[in-house]
């Protein structure tokens, strides 16, 4: 590696764990300190509206942010929302669909005796399993596992960028559960490691946004049915 491409790439690592800094601080900083007050003091209507904008400008719109003005690239392309669209369709279901499955039969046969599916809300459809798939991955696999990739192996970037994703969920774990989050949490945290791992995968495979976003709103849509 000469000179220039070591630069290169240092300069790529910096840009990603800014990015990592900046939304992980906001998140934290909303959810320790803003949403329990705003939890409070807003009906529920108000406060699921003003939690999903909220989420919306810290991790989409942090990326868009970077990719116009830091790293000058273009945001529908990069984050690949305009390419291989029917290819990721395609994978996008068929893996959402298979994963999802095995979520909700894995509750159903061995889980709990009386398993009921539980009902999906408008408000659930628009939140969880629209916005929240979106965003996130628009941030993890869309920005930070290219740039990761760009200066470590695709496998390396892959298991940082799905650690991230697995730690971007602890302050809303910490604030709910705050000693129970070991070993309370370890499943949970085991199972988002691994549909991290699978989102990168996917999301290497296609070179499509979409395919990454119908994978984790399905898995969204079992942990709400479930």
């Amino acid at each position: 590696m000469n000179k220039s491409e070591s630069k290169f790439n240092k300069s790529i690592l910096i840009t990603a764990l800014m990015f990592t800094t900046i939304i992980f601080g906001l998140w934290t900083f909303y959810v320790v300190y803003c949403y329990p007050t705003l939890k409070n003091n807003l009906t529920f209507p108000l406060l699921t509206a003003f939690n999903e904008a909220v989420r919306v400008l810290i991790f989409a719109g942090t990326t868009v942010l970077f990719l116009l003005f830091v790293t000058n690239e273009k945001p529908l392309p990069f984050l690949h929302l305009t390419t291989n669209v029917r290819k990721g369709l395609i994978w996008g279901a068929a893996a959402g669909l298979f994963y999802a499955s095995l979520i909700v039969g894995r509750v159903a046969f061995f889980g709990a005796e009386n398993f009921s599916p539980k009902s999906v809300s408008i408000t659930d459809w628009l939140t969880t399993i629209t916005v929240s798939p979106f965003i996130e991955e628009a941030a993890f696999r869309g920005f930070l596992l290219q740039k990761f990739e760009k200066v470590i192996n695709f496998s390396a970037a892959n298991v940082v960028t799905a650690l991230l994703f697995v730690a971007i969920h602890f302050p809303r774990w910490i604030t709910r559960d705050g000693a129970n989050l070991f070993p309370g949490k370890g499943a949970a945290m085991a199972e988002i490691f691994i549909l991290g791992l699978l989102l990168g995968f996917l999301f290497k495979r296609t070179k499509s946004f979409w395919a990454c976003f119908l994978l984790h709103a399905a898995n969204n849509l079992a942990a709400v049915i479930i």
